[in-house]
């Protein structure tokens, strides 16, 4: 729509002619405003990517951190720029100032998020389609069989890529060690509620719900006011830690051995050690032998 009003106002790098149709522009954007109130979260979901903006938990949410240099997701979003600006400067059409400006805007983000690298590999093919259509490309023929063959090959590979660098946290030891031992012993054990370390829920929760709940996962939205800051306090051992703790009163404790947490309860006399291998240290209520 900027684009839109920048070329109807004949701004700098607007000499070409405006193809686009207000009427669709319009017709998607009231069908845009219309799905928010199909989700359940309503207009609250436009507020959702700034809301963690400035607060101090979401240094724990990994998907908003940067991509890990020279990774294999890293090298893929350069190659794709690079990919995408070669072809518009081959291309005959400009690009608007206003439009190259949202481009590199798209771009900072995704460098600067692995959670917005997606959003900025999507948008930013749609935003230059019209610098792109320039862009003089070989003339194929009809849907021939060899024509649908490459296509299927092209989407396989694409696929296949997908699947060996998608994450495999729920099924195993991938990004980081999980505590598979001490989930099979959990699962044997059947406590209902666990304390568990905070990247961990949702590898536990994979296996272990809807007999066992956890206390804390990944999704910063449901647990930022008062499940977060009360496993801050209490990971962290801030004074007062032991009495909150016995307020959750949970039937299990899952901790990465050699945690600070995890040295407090070995030292103390509430909990045992039920399992304990190099990566977490499951605790259950009372000592050994009690």
């Amino acid at each position: 729509a900027a684009e839109l009003v920048w070329r109807r106002l004949g701004l700098p790098g607007s000499s070409e002619p405006v193809r686009t149709n207000p009427r669709r522009l319009a017709t998607a954007g009231v069908l845009s405003v219309a799905a928010l109130f199909v989700n359940p979260a309503g207009a609250r979901l436009l507020a959702q990517p700034f809301w963690q903006l400035g607060q101090t938990f979401r240094a724990f949410n990994s998907d908003w951190q940067p991509p890990e240099l020279w990774s294999a997701t890293w090298w893929l979003f350069v190659v794709f720029l690079a990919g995408t600006g070669l072809a518009v400067g081959l291309g005959r059409r400009r690009v608007a100032p206003l439009l190259l400006a949202a481009v590199v805007a798209l771009l900072w983000a995704g460098f600067g998020s692995r959670k917005l690298m997606v959003f900025a590999a999507a948008l930013t093919p749609m935003l230059l389609a019209h610098p792109l259509a320039g862009l003089a490309g070989p003339r194929i023929g009809g849907a021939t069989w060899p024509t649908r063959g490459a296509a299927l090959i092209a989407a396989g590979t694409a696929l296949g890529i997908a699947l060996a660098l998608a994450p495999r946290t729920l099924a195993g030891p991938f990004v980081t060690p999980m505590p598979v031992r001490a989930r099979a012993m959990l699962a044997q054990a059947g406590p209902t509620s666990v304390f568990n370390t905070y990247h961990w829920g949702a590898y536990l929760t994979w296996q272990l719900w809807p007999n066992s709940l956890v206390f804390i996962d990944g999704r910063l939205d449901p647990f930022a006011e008062r499940a977060l800051p009360a496993y801050l306090r209490i990971s962290s051992l801030q004074p007062g830690w032991q009495a909150e703790l016995a307020q959750l009163d949970p039937e299990a404790i899952v901790l990465q051995t050699g945690a600070p947490l995890a040295r407090s309860l070995v030292a103390g006399d509430d909990w045992r050690v039920a399992h304990q291998d190099a990566v977490a240290t499951v605790f259950l209520p009372g000592r050994t032998g009690a």
